[in-house]
C-alpha cells in the first residue's frame, strides 16, 4: 500500500455474479428448485399454524368472555324484572346497554377469527326479500325518529320476491351498513333498496345488488380505499366524534368475497355515501303455509302527496308491484289539480297518500279535499314518521280513512290495498307476503315442567335459575357431568340445559351416557339442548352430534330460550295457571309484580288516547304484548295485537272500545 495516494480511492473488489457459486449441472439446479420448495413449504406451514393459533386464541377467548358477559346481561335482566326506583333502574339499563354493545364487539372479534380459520359455516334458507327488508328497517326505526332521519327500503320490479340465500350473514353485513348509515347523518334519510343485477322470469338464478344510501357527512376520496381495511377508521385523532374499532366493514367485506359476492363505496365529502354490494342467489317459491296472497289492485289508480323524492318512489314502487296506476305530487297545490283532473276524467283516484310530517299543511290539504264534495270519494291515507295524533288545542276532526307510521310496512300498505283499493281476489292469486308466526309457537308459560341445569359457574347458574322462574318453570342446577347422571337418577325431570365445559365430565361425554343408558338414566331419550360459550362454526355440529336436540349460544336471551323449550317440553292443558301451582315466595312476587306493571300499562294507554297520542298508546301495547312472551295468555296477548293495529290505524274508537276487553283478560289471570 506504500506510495498510493492518500486522495486516490480504493479500487472497488472485484464483481461477483451469484450465478459463479451456482453449480452449473443439473443435479445443481435440482438441488436449488427442492430447496425452494422445501422453504416454500416450510413458510405455508409456518403461516398456517400462526392462523390456527391466532383462531384458537380467539375462540378460546370468545368462550372466556362470553361466561361472565352471559352473567352480567342475564343478572341485569332479572335485576330489571324487581322493584327499582327510577334512578337505579336507569342505571341498570345503561349497565344492559353498556353490555350489549360488548356483546356486539366480542361478535365481531369472533366473525373475524371464524372467517380467518375458514370456519364460517353456511346456512341457506327461503326468504322474503320484502318481508326481510321490512323486518330490517323496523329494527333501525327507533334511532332513526331519535335524529328525525327517514328511513324507507324498497324492492325493485324486476327482482324475485323469494330467494334462497344466507339470510343471517345478509342480515348482519347490512345491519352494519345501516347502522354506520344512521349514525354518520344529522338530518336526511337513509334508503336501503335491492334490485335484480340479473333475473330472467322462468331462471331459479339471480344476482342481486343491495345498497344502503345516506345523507351523512361522507368520506374524502382518498380515505375509501381504508375502509375495508381491519381496525381501520377514518377518523383516527384524538378529537373524533364517532366511536369504533374499525372491524364491521372488514368482517362485511370479508362475507361478501366468500359468498361470491362484490362489495364497494362511493362517497362525496358533505354530501352523503352509498355502499353496495353484489349476492348471487336462486330464486325461491315459499311454501303454502308460508305466504299469504297480496291485494289486487291492477289498474286503481293511487296518488302519492310528498316532497321527498325517496318517500314517493318508495310507494309508487309498491304500487307498481301490484300492477296499480301511481302518480305523485310534490306539493299541496299540484295534489289538488291532479284530483281535480281526474275527476273531471272520470277517472278519480281511489286512494291518496300524504305524508303528514313533509308536506305543508297537510292536514290542511286532507280537509279540503273531503271539503269538495267532488273529491271527496277519494280515501286519505296518513303517513305520519312521528308520533301520531298529537294535536293542540282544541281536537281537530280526523280527515284520515287511515294512518300509518314511517317507516310503512309493505304488509300495511298491502292491508291497506286491500281493505280501501282490492278488488274480489281470483283464484290461484300468487302468494307473496310471509305469513306472522303464530302467537302461540312461543309461550311455554303454558308448559308444566321441570329443568336440570348443568354449569359449573355459579353465577350462571343462578341465571339460568332466574330466567327458567321467570317462564314459571322449576329447575335444580348441579355442577358437572357426574352429578348430572346422579340427578336423572334420583329424580325425573322434562328436560336438560347442558354447559359443555365442565369439570370430571364435560357436556359432551355426559350426553353420550345418557343417550347409550347405561348409567341407569330412566330416560335416555330426554331432551338435552346445549348452553355453551363454545360458539364456533362446528360446535353446534359437535353438540347435535353427541346427541343433543338444540343449540343455545351464550349470552342466551330469554326469546331464545323460550322458544328452544317450546320446541321441545312436551305442552300441558290449556287450563294451566300463568305459573306452575308450587310457587316459591319468589316466584309469587315475580307474578304479583307483573300483574301489577300490567294494570300500569292499561292506565298508560288509556291516558295515551285521552290525549289523542295513538303512536305512544301502540308502543305500550307493543311493550306490553312482548312481556307476554313469556307466559301463556293468548286472550290478553291477541287483544293486545288487535290495540296495536288499531292505534297504528288510528281507529281511536276501536282502540278504546278494546281497553275495557283488555282489562277483563288481565283480570282473569
Amino acid at each position: 500500500m506504500s506510495g498510493q495516494n492518500p486522495d486516490q480511492k480504493a479500487s472497488p473488489l472485484p464483481s461477483v455474479s451469484s450465478e459463479d457459486h451456482l453449480p452449473k449441472t443439473d443435479a445443481g439446479e435440482d438441488q436449488m428448485v427442492l430447496v425452494t420448495r422445501a422453504e416454500a413449504e416450510m413458510l405455508r406451514n409456518q403461516a398456517d399454524l400462526a392462523r390456527r393459533a391466532q383462531a384458537a386464541f380467539l375462540a378460546n377467548m370468545s368462550h372466556e368472555i362470553r361466561t361472565p358477559m352471559n352473567g352480567v346481561l342475564g343478572m341485569l335482566s332479572l335485576l330489571l324484572e324487581t322493584d327499582l326506583n327510577e334512578t337505579q333502574r336507569q342505571y341498570a339499563e345503561i349497565a344492559a346497554e353498556s353490555g350489549e354493545a360488548l356483546l356486539k364487539l366480542l361478535n365481531n372479534l369472533l366473525d373475524l377469527s371464524k372467517i380467518e380459520a375458514g370456519q364460517l359455516a353456511e346456512d341457506r334458507s327461503d326468504v322474503c326479500l320484502q318481508h326481510f327488508l321490512d323486518t330490517l328497517v323496523e329494527d333501525f326505526a327507533d334511532p332513526a325518529r331519535e335524529k328525525r332521519i327517514e328511513i324507507f327500503s324498497w324492492l325493485s320490479g324486476e327482482s324475485p320476491r323469494w330467494v334462497n340465500l344466507e339470510a343471517g350473514r345478509l342480515r348482519q353485513v347490512l345491519s352494519h351498513l345501516v347502522s354506520n348509515a344512521i349514525k354518520f347523518t344529522e338530518r336526511g334519510e337513509v334508503v336501503i333498496e335491492v334490485t335484480a343485477e340479473a333475473h330472467v322470469p322462468g331462471n331459479d338464478r339471480a344476482y342481486l345488488r343491495f345498497s344502503v344510501r345516506d345523507t351523512g357527512i361522507g368520506i374524502d376520496s382518498d380515505r375509501v380505499s381504508d375502509l375495508f381495511q381491519k381496525f381501520s377508521q377514518v377518523d383516527t385523532s384524538n378529537t373524533r366524534k364517532y366511536g369504533g374499532v374499525g372491524l364491521g366493514l372488514a368482517i362485511s367485506h370479508q362475507i361478501i368475497e366468500l359468498l361470491g359476492g362484490e362489495i364497494g363505496v362511493v362517497s362525496e365529502r358533505g354530501v352523503g355515501s352509498e355502499f353496495w354490494f353484489t349476492l348471487p342467489c336462486r330464486a325461491a317459491d315459499p311454501e303454502p303455509d308460508h305466504a299469504s296472497p297480496l291485494p289486487d289492485i291492477s289498474g286503481q289508480r293511487i296518488l302519492v302527496v310528498d316532497d321527498t323524492p325517496s318517500g314517493r318512489r318508495m310507494l309508487t314502487a309498491c304500487g307498481h308491484r301490484l300492477a296499480a296506476r301511481v302518480d305523485t305530487a310534490e306539493s299541496a297545490a299540484t295534489a289538488l289539480s291532479l284530483l281535480r283532473e281526474a275527476k273531471a276524467a272520470n277517472d278519480a283516484y281511489v286512494l291518496t297518500f300524504i305524508d303528514r310530517d313533509l308536506i305543508e299543511h297537510s292536514d290542511r290539504l286532507a280537509m279540503e279535499i273531503l271539503g269538495d264534495k267532488a273529491l271527496a270519494s277519494t280515501r286519505l291515507i296518513g303517513l305520519s314518521p312521528l308520533k301520531a295524533g298529537r294535536s293542540e288545542g282544541a281536537p281537530q276532526p280526523n280527515p284520515y280513512a287511515r294512518l300509518l307510521t314511517k317507516p310503512i310496512r309493505h304488509r300495511e300498505l298491502c292491508r291497506v290495498f286491500s281493505d280501501f283499493a282490492g278488488k274480489e281476489a281470483p283464484g290461484g292469486n300468487a302468494a307473496s307476503v310471509p305469513r306472522e308466526p303464530s302467537p302461540s309457537a312461543l309461550t311455554p308459560g303454558q308448559l308444566k315442567a321441570r329443568i336440570l341445569i348443568a354449569e359449573d359457574n355459579k353465577v350462571n347458574q343462578v341465571v339460568a335459575v332466574g330466567l327458567l322462574r321467570r317462564l314459571g318453570l322449576r329447575a335444580d342446577s348441579v355442577g358437572d357431568g357426574q352429578e348430572v347422571l346422579a340427578a336423572l337418577r334420583a329424580r325425573s325431570y322434562d328436560l336438560v340445559l347442558m354447559d359443555i365445559q365442565m369439570p370430571r365430565l364435560d357436556g359432551l361425554a355426559t350426553t353420550q351416557r345418557i343417550r347409550s343408558g347405561r348409567d341407569g338414566s330412566p330416560d335416555p331419550q330426554i331432551p338435552i339442548i346445549a348452553m355453551t360459550a363454545h360458539a364456533l362454526a362446528g360446535d353446534r355440529e359437535r353438540c347435535l352430534g353427541a346427541g343433543m336436540n338444540d343449540y343455545l349460544a351464550k349470552p342466551v336471551s330469554l326469546s331464545k330460550l323460550t322458544a328452544s323449550l317450546a320446541r321441545w317440553l312436551p305442552e300441558a292443558p290449556r287450563n294451566v295457571p300463568l305459573v306452575p301451582s308450587e310457587q316459591s315466595p319468589a316466584a309469587q312476587q315475580l307474578e304479583r309484580r307483573w300483574i301489577e306493571r300490567g294494570h300500569q300499562s292499561l292506565i298508560k294507554m288509556r291516558n295515551d288516547l285521552e290525549i289523542g297520542d295513538a303512536f305512544s298508546a301502540a308502543s305500550d301495547a307493543r311493550a306490553w304484548r312482548e312481556s307476554l312472551a313469556a307466559v301463556h295468555a293468548p286472550l290478553l296477548t291477541g287483544l293486545l295485537r288487535s290495540f296495536e293495529k288499531d292505534c297504528r290505524s288510528y281507529d281511536l274508537e276501536r282502540a278504546h272500545a278494546l281497553l275495557h276487553d283488555i282489562r277483563e283478560a288481565l283480570g282473569r289471570l
